[in-house]
């Protein structure tokens, strides 16, 4: 006890200011305390920024936490947003069908809104061209390549393609078309011949019956030889003749049984 009658109090020995300094402190430390239990708890604001329409945003699939779609009928959709996220490093996925899912990770501070920012790479679009003739095929003006066994299979964007075929002999194909992964597009082209290619095409016919006749009347006198002398010079007219290509199954089989 001091001589005006009153105990010392240890800290606050500065008078009314000192001890109105102390108790400031303590309340704003109590304030800042209770603040970040609040967020803690509460968790933060996360923002999902995509430049597609109607796609699916999931944060945290693997805890099943939220998941969002913005509106399908979005030209240039709002922002996904999601509210009370823990914070800490959260994992972001976005989807979409005609695009490749991405998966990110964010990480949410206490006192600002986090924001990611995604960009989804297309799908490209299956596309089959079938040609009743070996056809070199260009899209939008670059070559991609040439018709096999009467197609081709290639990939290309969604939208709108010029499609362009062309053959030796044969006349000029174009077309356009709309490549959607809902609905596949299949170029199918009867390739038309020019006047002097039909004619090319009925001696060719002609030959090939007449090469193929004679392997056949060859093979069922058991001359394999010349049977199959006869059948080549008629599959290098149609090698995808299934006539020819049975009857050489059939010789060849005949050739390896021993006699």
């Amino acid at each position: 006890m001091n001589a005006s009658g009153t105990f010392p109090v240890r800290g606050f020995s500065g008078g009314r200011g000192q001890s109105f300094r102390w108790f400031t402190v303590c309340f704003v430390a109590l304030a800042a305390l209770t603040a970040m239990t609040f967020i803690l708890a509460r968790g933060q604001v996360l923002r999902v920024v995509c430049e597609v329409p109607g796609a699916s945003v999931v944060v945290d699939q693997a805890h099943g936490m939220n998941v969002s779609r913005p509106p399908e009928s979005t030209a240039l959709p709002e922002p996904v947003v999601f509210d009370r996220v823990p914070l800490g490093t959260r994992r972001v996925t976005v989807s979409h069908l005609e695009y490749f899912d991405l998966e990110g990770s964010v990480f949410v501070t206490p006192f600002a809104t986090a924001t990611a920012e995604i960009r989804l790479t297309e799908k490209p679009v299956p596309l089959v061209v079938l040609a009743s003739a070996p056809t070199n095929v260009s899209i939008d003006g670059l070559a991609v390549g040439r018709t096999e066994k009467g197609q081709l299979k290639t990939e290309v964007r969604r939208g709108q393609h010029h499609v362009s075929l062309r053959a030796s002999g044969y006349y000029d194909v174009d077309m356009d078309l709309v490549c959607s992964l809902y609905s596949p597009p299949v170029v199918r082209a009867d390739m038309r011949p020019t006047p002097e290619q039909a004619r090319l095409i009925e001696i060719a016919n002609v030959a090939f019956a007449q090469y193929l006749s004679a392997a056949t009347t060859l093979y069922q006198n058991e001359q394999y030889q010349a049977a199959l002398r006869q059948l080549n010079s008629a599959l290098e007219l149609r090698p995808d003749s299934p006539d020819g290509l049975r009857l050489k199954s059939r010789l060849e089989e005949a050739l390896t049984i021993p006699r």
